[in-house]
């Protein structure tokens, strides 16, 4: 394990590169969107990893919940503040390079993961926790037709008197309903993370990637808690978990042409990546299987308050790096496509000035 860690530092903005690769592997979705057809012709270095009876795995396999949202923004931020001179000096490759090592000064750590969002430090240590305790295996796409199964995010957490914390804590804290950092500590977290997961943005001038702001996931949760007694989204009788909402954002964004005040998104590729329950099958006249959706205006319903949670994030000024705030949303039922209507600025949403607030249109607030 090498010396260097990542200190507190002044960043020079708070905008972090999210590589698009990970990007689509965290909205997988289900087996159902993905393929193994040429897993003997994986390149050499992943052939270890290989997935085979796919239709085994549950459905955990294709999530990243709990603490991946905060680890993967977390390991974007430090990547894009870094200096190719720094990441040779921090990045530790493992075994071979197929994973690297990044150790993390917990007061930075949280900065990264946090932003100053401290009423959510117990929810970050037990989720950190709960992933130390529990690895989990993950089916990662490679190509459309070659995908690996492997733990890709694999944590150690080290205390201030130096010593790393052992299985059996891990697990009792793991159970716990609230963590108090105070009681043990925490001098530094090291983090082995999936190398193709960043692939795209450690090398200097890699540019396949999209802008989020820091701490990305911890403000919209901090924006849900703050406007959940608003009656513009309680009059919407709807609900999702916050990764549900973070992957309907992460699709939303890796679909934005920069350009366009109409996003175009088709529902059934939409729902497939974001929450695959929501998709039912069923064969259509010539006895060919086609995907449906189960709960055409609930699904809709969850697309407007999305993007009312979106809308108010952008006034909270929580959405630097983002180039849009949505301030309408229409679906075609027929074609089952929607459209979000947005209001663009010039470079980023530093502010929300000249963005418009979402109205709740009539039909929306029906069944």
């Amino acid at each position: 394990m090498q010396n260097n860690m990542i200190e507190l530092v002044n960043p020079k903005s708070k905008i972090a590169k999210y590589p698009r690769f990970l990007g689509k592997s965290e909205i997988i979705g289900n087996r159902r969107n993905i393929g193994i057809d040429d897993n003997n012709e994986l390149p050499e270095y992943l052939k270890d990893l290989a997935a085979t009876n796919i239709e085994n795995f549950t459905k955990t396999y294709y999530e990243y919940f709990g603490a991946y949202p905060y680890i993967f923004e977390t390991i974007a931020f430090a990547l894009t503040q870094m200096t190719p001179a720094q990441r040779q000096d921090i990045l530790e490759p493992i075994e071979d390079g197929l994973f690297f090592g990044i150790r993390f000064k917990w007061d930075t750590f949280k900065d990264y993961a946090l932003d100053g969002m401290t009423n959510q430090t117990d929810d970050l240590l037990k989720s950190l926790y709960d992933a130390a305790a529990k690895p989990q295996g993950k089916i990662i796409p490679i190509s459309p037709t070659q995908t690996v199964m492997t733990t890709p995010i694999r944590i150690t957490i080290v205390y201030e008197n130096g010593e790393k914390i052992n299985e059996t804590n891990i697990k009792k804290l793991a159970n716990l309903k609230k963590i108090n950092e105070k009681i043990s500590p925490i001098k530094y977290v090291y983090v082995q993370c999936f190398t193709p997961f960043f692939a795209d943005i450690i090398p200097k001038n890699q540019k396949n990637w999209i802008p989020i702001p820091k701490a990305f996931f911890a403000k919209m949760i901090d924006t849900q808690r703050k406007h959940a007694n608003d009656k513009e989204f309680k009059n919407i009788n709807v609900t999702g978990y916050p990764a549900t909402y973070r992957k309907l954002f992460l699709y939303m964004f890796m679909h934005d042409n920069d350009f366009a005040k109409e996003l175009n998104y088709d529902a059934i590729d939409l729902w497939k990546h974001v929450s695959p329950g929501e998709i039912t099958y069923a064969k259509d006249k010539d006895g060919k299987e086609k995907p449906y959706l189960k709960r055409k205006e609930s699904t809709r319903k969850f697309i407007y308050k999305a993007n009312l949670l979106l809308n108010a994030m952008a006034r909270e000024g929580y959405l630097e790096g983002v180039k849009f705030a949505p301030n309408r949303v229409y679906m075609d039922y027929e074609k089952q496509k929607y459209t979000v209507f947005v209001k663009r600025v010039p470079s980023d949403l530093k502010t929300y000035k000249q963005i418009e607030e979402m109205k709740i249109a009539p039909e929306i607030l029906s069944d």
